[in-house]
């Protein structure tokens, strides 16, 4: 293979590649209005494979983005709720031991997903959920 044949391969992947970005932008800005910088940053990162962090109020689409993406690309998505008692066992899963073939079987956690949404707990607003109080109201660390 030439070196103009290889150019002209690279460029038709590279075309390929933008009009299925362009296509994921344009579907996923009709599900989430006015979020066009997140959806661009999100499509870029489907693409390079890397992860992203969302971050801001509740309320933001956030959850919205992440299902939104997967069912755009026809990928599993699942959701963790990161809350104080949140174990190892809750995210990636615990074998099970099975009576009738008496062999032991994995129940796969939600990390064992395509897209994967770890949210933290909002059932304190203004609390770090991670910070345990003491019984006379004073956070560890204080005197």
């Amino acid at each position: 293979m030439t070196n103009a044949a290889n150019i002209e391969q690279v460029n038709r992947g590279i075309q390929a590649i933008r009009q299925f970005a362009a296509r994921l932008y344009e579907q996923a800005g009709r599900v989430l209005v006015g979020q066009d910088n997140a959806i661009e940053l999100l499509v870029v990162a489907l693409l390079a494979r890397g992860h992203v962090l969302l971050e801001g109020v509740p309320g933001t689409a956030k959850t919205l983005m992440a299902k939104t993406l997967a069912q755009l690309v026809d990928a599993e998505f699942r959701r963790i709720q990161f809350t104080p008692d949140l174990m190892p066992s809750d995210i990636v899963g615990t074998v099970v031991f099975d009576i009738n073939t008496s062999t032991f079987n994995l129940k796969r956690g939600p990390i064992f997903t395509q897209i994967l949404l770890a949210d933290r707990d909002q059932s304190r607003p203004g609390e770090n959920p991670g910070c345990a109080a003491r019984s006379d109201g004073r956070t560890p660390g204080q005197h």
